[in-house]
This record gives structure tokens, sequence and C-alpha cells, in this order.
């Protein structure tokens, strides 16, 4: 009446209960147990697994698209070429109004410039000189009104 079964489910592989065809509460009882003791060994596996699993997950979603991630550096990258660009624009141009003020200067005037900048900022002519005024073109300053 008494046998030895192997169960093989539930993770209680190679291990022997005893299990009997009479209503004996002692030996059922601890069946129950055992399969107990492994579904809850199963559900504790699962849940470390799943956790594990999500926090992979999360670290790798922040790896890549938050806010020091790989797509936020290749963000940053771009940004940074073209504020270079601009910066290198900008230095090029300031370097062409420090040579322009240098010629200004009285120790290397260039009279040329300083007419030139006379014309177009007083609006000074010479009384040979001939202006054309393009009528497609607005006029900056209205020399009239003055």
């Amino acid at each position: 009446m008494i046998s030895y079964t192997r169960l093989s489910f539930f993770g209680l592989k190679g291990s022997r209960l005893r299990v009997s065809l009479s209503p004996q509460v002692n030996n059922y009882s601890k069946f129950k147990e055992n399969i107990l003791m492994a579904n809850k060994y199963r559900i504790r596996k699962f849940l470390l697994t799943l956790s594990g699993v999500g926090l992979i997950c999360y670290f790798c979603y922040h790896m890549i698209s938050g806010d020091r991630g790989i797509l936020a550096y290749f963000k940053l990258n771009s940004e940074i070429t073209a504020l270079q660009a601009e910066l290198d624009a900008v230095r090029a141009e300031r370097i062409n109004l420090e040579h322009k003020a240098n010629l200004l200067k009285s120790s290397s005037l260039d009279l040329d410039l300083l007419e030139e900048r006379a014309k177009e900022v007083l609006g000074y002519a010479k009384s040979q000189e001939i202006l054309l005024i393009d009528p497609g073109e607005p006029e900056e300053k209205n020399w009239s009104s003055n």
C-alpha cells in the first residue's frame, strides 16, 4: 500500500516522497508542504529574474535616451560642431574689423579707407563725383532731412 514515487514537477527532481493510497493525513500534508515550498521557490526565482531583467532594461533605456545617454551625446556633438563653425566665422569677422580699425589709426592712416568711410557714414561727396542712386534698393539714411 505504500509506494515511493519520484516527482519531476515543481522543481523537485529526484526527490522521493512517500505516497499512500490510504487516507493518511500526515503523508498528504508532507506532500502538500513540498509542493507549496516548490511553488514558493519557483515564484521567488521568477520574481528575482524578472526584477533583474527590469533593472537591465531600465539602465539600457537610460544609457541610450537619458539626459547623458548616447542620443544626447550625438546631439551635443552636432551642437558643438555648429557652434564651432559660428565661432570661426565670428573670429574671422573680428580679425577683419581689427584690420580695418588699424588702418584708421593716425600712425598708419589709409586715406582711401578714410574717404570711403566719410562718404558712407556722413554722406559726403566730392564736387566732381556723380552720385547714382539705385531706386530698387532702399536707402539706409535719408540725407535730405538732415
